[in-house]
C-alpha cells in the first residue's frame, strides 16, 4: 500500500487489507469515543460563551470535511480549549459590536479559515515553527489556569459585578468575592466532583486488576497448584488424587461462573470509568431537582442542532476587532494541529502540510457556514483513535457527537444541565495540567545552568527558555489571551534573538599529545593546551550587527587585562553561517588598521568565503588559500609567522618590525592585480569536493610527537 494515499482511497487500501471487520470495529469505536468525549465539546462552547448547539456544528461537519481533505485519517477536527479562550474573549465584546455570540463565533471561525487556506497556498506551514516547546507549554499551562480560575467561579456560584478583560485583575475580585458563595451550588460541586473521583477510581481499580489478573501463573486460578488431568487431578506434589465426582464437577463450573463474573464486573468498572463525564453531566439536572435551588446556575437549553449561518457582512470595526485575534487563532490552531499531527502519526502515514492547513481551514469555514466555531484537533480523542485502521474511526466520532447532542436535545432530564456539572469535567480534565509545572520549570532551569556552565546571570537568564516558559505564562494574566499571546510571541523571538546577540566566541587550544586536534580550553574534560605566542578564536554562530562589535571589544579587553602578548590571531569560522553587512564592514575596518598581530581567517563555510571576497578582506589578510579552509593549515601558517616574528633577524635593529613588513605587503598588494579572484573561481568549483581536496600535503609531525 502506498503511503501517500490520501482520503477516502487511503480507507479503501487500509479496510481492503484488514478486512470488513476492521471497518465495523473502526465505527463501533468511533461512536465510543464520541458519546464519551462530547461532555468536553459542551465544555468548550461554555468556555467561548456561547450556546451548546454551536459545539455540534463544531464537532461534526468540520470532521468530515477533514477525513476527505485531510493527510492522517485518524485526526478528528473539533473544538479546543485554546480557541475557545481566545472566543470567550470576543463573545464578552458581542454587545459593543452590536453582534450575538454566535455570529461572532461563525464570523472568527470564517476569517480563521481563510487565513489557513492562504497559508496553505503559500505554503506556508513553516510559521508554525516559530512556536517553541517552552512557548507550547507555557500556552497550555496559562490556558489551563484561566480554564480553572472560571471553573472554580461557577463551583461556588460566585457572580462577580463587572468582569474585567485582565485575567490576574478578575482572580483577585474572585477572592475578594469568596465570602457571597452560593451554599447549594458548592455543596452539589462537592458531590459531583467526589462521584466523577470515584467513577475515575474504580475504573482505575479495575485496570490494575485485570493487570494483576493477566500477569498470573496459569496455576494460580485452580487452587493452590493443583491442576486438572484425565483421571483425576495432579496434586502439587505430583500425585494423582481421584475425581470426587459431581462435587468437584460443581466446584469447577462455580469457579467458571466466578471468573466470569469477575471479568464482567471489570468490564462494567472500566466502562463506568470511561463514561465518567457523561454520568455526571446526567447526575447534574437530577442533583439540581433534589438542591431545589431557584438561583442555581443553569447553562443555555441544549437544543437539537439547526446547522444554519449565522454570517453577516462585518462591518469596518467588526473586521478591526476580530481580524487580530482570528490571525492569532489561526497560528495557535495551526500549531496546535501539527503538534497534534506528528504525536498520533504512524510509522506508514504521510504529513502533507500544504493539504492539512487546506483541510484545516476549509474545516473552519463549513464550521462557520454551519453556525460553528474555529476547529482544531483534541489530542485525547485523536489518542483514543489512534489504535483504529483507518478513517471510518473519526466519521464515527462524529456521528457518536451528533447522536448525543441529538438524545440530550430530546432527554427532558438533560435539556437543562447545571453549570457547576460542565465545570466539574472542565476541571477535572485541566486539573492535571498545573501539576507538570514544577517539573517543566526544574527541567528548563537545569538546561539553563547547562548552558551557562553552571555561573548564570541575568543576560542568560533572559535568553533561556525558562524565560520563554515564563513569558508565555505572565503575559496573558497581565494583557489577557489574545494581546497577552501576542506579547508572549514577540517576548519569544526576542529572548531568541538575544541567545546571538553581545560576545560569542571561545577561545581554541592543541589537545595534548596530538599533532592536529584542537578543542575548547578550559572546560570540563578537555585536554587542550594554549599555544604560545598564537590565540585561536571560535566564533560561537552568524556574525551580525548584534554580536560582531561586542565580540571584538569584549576580546580585546580581556586579552589587555590578561598581559597577554601575541603575534597571531586565527579566527575559527567554522560555526559562522553568514555574516550581514554591518559584520562584514566592521570586519573590513578593524582588520585593515595597525593592530600589531595578524589575523589569520580559517574553516569558513563556501558562503562566507564568497561574502569575504566580494568584501574584499583576503586582499587585506594576504594569507595562503588553503588556511581559508583548514584549522590545522591555518595554526601551522600562524606558527610560522610567530616564529619569524620571534627570531633573532626580525628583532635586530636594522631589521623591520611585522607591523611595518605587513604594510609594506599591503602596498605591494594594492599596487598590483589581486590573485584572490582566480582563487575564489577555484574555489567556488571545488565546493562539492572534499577540502582535502584543496590543502597541499600535510607536513610530517616533529619526531618528539611521533615517539
Amino acid at each position: 500500500m502506498g503511503t501517500r494515499l490520501l482520503g477516502p482511497r487511503r480507507w479503501v487500501a487500509d479496510y481492503r487489507a484488514a478486512g470488513a471487520s476492521a471497518a465495523a470495529a473502526d465505527v463501533a469505536t468511533g461512536l465510543g469515543v464520541g458519546l464519551v468525549f462530547w461532555p468536553l465539546a459542551l465544555g468548550n462552547a461554555a468556555i467561548a460563551g456561547v450556546p451548546p448547539s454551536v459545539a455540534v456544528g463544531t464537532a461534526v461537519l468540520p470532521a468530515v470535511v477533514y477525513a476527505v481533505l485531510g493527510s492522517l485519517p485518524l485526526l478528528a477536527l473539533q473544538s479546543g480549549s485554546t480557541v475557545a479562550l481566545c472566543l470567550g474573549e470576543l463573545t464578552a465584546q458581542a454587545d459593543a459590536l452590536g453582534m450575538t455570540p454566535m455570529e461572532v463565533a461563525s464570523l472568527t471561525s470564517l476569517f480563521v479559515g481563510l487565513f489557513h487556506l492562504v497559508l496553505g497556498a503559500l505554503d506556508l506551514a513553516f510559521v508554525a515553527e516559530l512556536f517553541s516547546q517552552p512557548l507550547l507549554r507555557g500556552r497550555t499551562v496559562i490556558a489551563a489556569v484561566m480554564v480553572l480560575s472560571g471553573s472554580f467561579r461557577t463551583l461556588l456560584g460566585i457572580k462577580l459585578d463587572g468582569p474585567s478583560s485582565i485575567p490576574l485583575i478578575e482572580m483577585g475580585a474572585t477572592a475578594k468575592a469568596l465570602p457571597t458563595a452560593d451554599r447549594a451550588t458548592s455543596l452539589m460541586s462537592t458531590a459531583l466532583i467526589a462521584l466523577l473521583l470515584g467513577l475515575r477510581f474504580v475504573g482505575r481499580c479495575a485496570a490494575r486488576a485485570r493487570a494483576d489478573t493477566s500477569g498470573e501463573s496459569p496455576t494460580s486460578h485452580d487452587g493452590g497448584g493443583i491442576t486438572p488431568t484425565l483421571y483425576g487431578q495432579a496434586s502439587s506434589n505430583g500425585c494423582t488424587t481421584v475425581d470426587a465426582g459431581a462435587p468437584a464437577r460443581r466446584l469447577a463450573l462455580r469457579r467458571k461462573c466466578r471468573s466470569r463474573c469477575c471479568t464482567l464486573l471489570l468490564l462494567a468498572a472500566r466502562a463506568l470509568a470511561a463514561a465518567a463525564s457523561v454520568i455526571v453531566l446526567v447526575a447534574g439536572p437530577l442533583f439540581s431537582r433534589l438542591a431545589g435551588d431557584p438561583h442555581l446556575r443553569l447553562i443555555a437549553r441544549v437544543d437539537v442542532p439547526s446547522f444554519r449561518p449565522h454570517l453577516e457582512v462585518p462591518g469596518l470595526e467588526r473586521i478591526r476587532t476580530l481580524v487580530p485575534a482570528a490571525a492569532l487563532i489561526a497560528f495557535l490552531s495551526l500549531g496546535s494541529h501539527l503538534t497534534v499531527a506528528d504525536r498520533i502519526r504512524r510509522p506508514g502515514d504521510y504529513v502533507n502540510h500544504r493539504q492539512e492547513l487546506v483541510a484545516l481551514g476549509t474545516g473552519s469555514i463549513v464550521s462557520a457556514l454551519v453556525g460553528g466555531m474555529p476547529v482544531m484537533p483534541n489530542l485525547a480523542v485523536c489518542q483514543s483513535l489512534r489504535h483504529c485502521t483507518s478513517g471510518l474511526a473519526s466519521l464515527g466520532n462524529a456521528a457518536g457527537h451528533l447522536i448525543a447532542f441529538y438524545v440530550a436535545a430530546t432527554c427532558p432530564p438533560v435539556q437543562q444541565v447545571p453549570a457547576c456539572a460542565i465545570a466539574t469535567i472542565i476541571t477535572m480534565e485541566f486539573l492535571p495540567l498545573l501539576l507538570e509545572v514544577p517539573k517543566d520549570v526544574r527541567h528548563l532551569f537545569k538546561q539553563m545552568k547547562l548552558s551557562s556552565d553552571g555561573h548564570w546571570t541575568w543576560r542568560t537568564l533572559l535568553s533561556s527558555d525558562l524565560a520563554i516558559y515564563v513569558a508565555a505564562i505572565v503575559s496573558p494574566l497581565l494583557l489577557g489571551i489574545i494581546w497577552g499571546s501576542f506579547a508572549a510571541i514577540g517576548l519569544e523571538l526576542l529572548f531568541a534573538m538575544s541567545r546571538f546577540a553581545g560576545p560569542g566566541y571561545t577561545h581554541l587550544g592543541r589537545v595534548a599529545g596530538t599533532f592536529d586536534t584542537y578543542d575548547e580550553l578550559g572546560v570540563l574534560g578537555s585536554a587542550a593546551e594554549e599555544l604560545e605566542g598564537l590565540n585561536i578564536v571560535r566564533f560561537s554562530g552568524p556574525r551580525w550587527f548584534g554580536n560582531c562589535v561586542s565580540t571584538t571589544r569584549v576580546a580585546r579587553e580581556k586579552r589587555k587585562a590578561a598581559g597577554k602578548v601575541c603575534a597571531c590571531i586565527v579566527v575559527d569560522m567554522s560555526m559562522v553561517s553568514f555574516l550581514d553587512e554591518t559584520a562584514l564592514h566592521h570586519y573590513k575596518r578593524e582588520w585593515s588598521q595597525h593592530l600589531g598581530y595578524r589575523i589569520i581567517v580559517t574553516s569558513c563555510c563556501a558562503r562566507v568565503r564568497r561574502q569575504l571576497e566580494q568584501a574584499g578582506i583576503p586582499g587585506l589578510l594576504g594569507q595562503p588559500p588553503d588556511t581559508f579552509i583548514n584549522l590545522h593549515n591555518a595554526v601551522r601558517f600562524a606558527e610560522a609567522h610567530v616564529a619569524e616574528a620571534r627570531s633573532p633577524v626580525a628583532s635586530s635593529p636594522g631589521a623591520a618590525s611585522p607591523g611595518e613588513e605587513r604594510e609594506e605587503e599591503m602596498q605591494i598588494r594594492a599596487r598590483r592585480p589581486s590573485k584572490t579572484s582566480a582563487v575564489a573561481g577555484r574555489n567556488d568549483e571545488c565546493d562539492g569536493l572534499s577540502p582535502l581536496s584543496l590543502l597541499p600535503p600535510p607536513l610530517l609531525p616533529p619526531p618528539s610527537m611521533v615517539e
